[in-house]
């Protein structure tokens, strides 16, 4: 017990230390925007859904021919096939053949496992569970006639046999984890003066991370909006343990940007602006590691599984009836650009598990006569090199 305590003492001083230069002032590392036209010696960004495919710098961008009407995208089953979501049924593409096939019922979100063996999804009824080699599907959560939200927010766990769940609150939100075979068991997340609480990601085995928001200063102050500072906190499923991994400052809100290799995790700090402040990697004991500034012109950024490229995104202008975002790469310390996204709704985003692809599908507005309809684009990056 004794060794315990000194433990929990030094990773508070780790991120104590962390939280401190994280959020008091940005690493000196922020790259530059690069220059994109390449008669200025940049890389010469391919304008999707204009361009059908193209190549920038090290990496080919490449459109997926046959997606079906209204896709959105929601992972990977292999390095070969998409799954998302068609109108309202889960929807299988494989890239190479263009078969297309669904499962299960009616869908209004769908979470792959990462072993691409399973698929949830909800509807009115609860979550179902649909293997995606045979097609069969099965109601794991049904819906409880007691609440008002139905079941929603699935989380698999690393292994793929099991996952988390959410009944979301307006002002809180409660979570439970099915294992294979058992009912529903309830964490206990309650914590002091830390409301808003959403779980973001399972890294590792018995880990899972949240985020959490301030109701009070540090100095005491009470907030009941959208909180003074957030920080991530992980659930220990072993011990039932939930404690806070990071210590920001007040102003500063931490935000989960996606997977890395050895349970790893991408991060971001914002001010209390938007601005984005710090980048790095981080482990399930608040560890960061490759911390860096990120450019202000920066509005998110994703990783991968298993290494590669992380990509920054920047809203760069309003486009006629859609909006701009560019997808950007780090090289040689400058942002660089791969891909300008004309779009209409939703941007969505998944690496492959191979890390080696980034697949994204979008709606644009398409011209027709007197006017713009609404059509669904689907497109990879790949990475050339590595």
């Amino acid at each position: 017990m004794l060794r315990r305590f000194w433990f929990k003492i030094l990773i508070l001083l780790l991120f104590t230390a962390f939280a401190a230069a994280g959020c008091g002032g940005v690493p000196p590392a922020v790259p530059e925007l690069g220059p994109a036209p390449p008669e200025a010696g940049g890389v010469a960004p391919v304008r999707v859904p204009e361009q059908q495919q193209g190549l920038a710098g090290d990496f080919t961008v490449l459109r997926l021919p046959g997606l079906p009407p209204h896709f959105e995208l929601a992972g990977w089953l292999d390095t070969e096939t998409l799954v998302g979501r068609s109108g309202d049924r889960v929807t299988v593409f494989r890239q190479y053949t263009g078969e297309t096939f669904t499962l299960g019922g009616t869908a209004w979100n769908v979470w792959p496992a990462p072993d691409g063996s399973r698929v949830a999804y909800n509807n009115e009824q609860g979550i179902w569970v649909a293997d995606t080699k045979t097609g069969a599907d099965t109601l794991v959560v049904a819906r409880d006639p007691q609440r008002e939200t139905a079941p929603g927010g699935v989380i698999w766990a690393p292994d793929s046999t099991r996952f988390l769940f959410t009944y979301e609150h307006e002002w809180d939100s409660e979570f439970f984890v099915v294992e294979p075979g058992g009912e529903p068991s309830r964490l206990d997340t309650e914590m002091e003066n830390y409301f808003l609480k959403a779980a973001v990601a399972w890294p590792v085995a018995d880990r899972v991370l949240f985020t959490v928001r301030a109701s009070a200063k540090k100095d005491g102050t009470r907030e009941y909006g959208s909180g003074y500072r957030s920080d991530f906190a992980v659930y220990d499923i072993s011990d039932g343990s939930f404690e806070r991994i990071t210590d920001l400052n007040d102003g500063c809100f931490i935000t989960f940007e996606g997977s890395a290799a050895e349970g790893r995790f991408a991060y971001l700090i914002r001010d209390e602006q938007q601005r984005p402040l710090e980048t790095g990697l981080m482990d399930t004991e608040g560890r960061g590691v490759n911390r860096r500034g990120v450019n202000p012109a920066v509005s998110g950024l994703l990783t991968s599984a298993v290494g590669g490229s992380v990509y920054y995104l920047r809203p760069v202008e309003h486009v006629g009836p859609g909006d701009l975002m560019r997808i950007l790469v780090e090289q040689d310390g400058r942002l660089v650009p791969v891909v300008d996204i004309t779009y209409d709704y939703p941007l969505r985003f998944h690496r492959s598990p191979d890390g080696r692809q980034l697949g994204f599908t979008f709606g644009a507005p398409v011209p027709v006569e007197g006017g713009y309809t609404a059509a669904t684009f689907g497109y990879l990056i790949v990475e050339c090199k590595r």
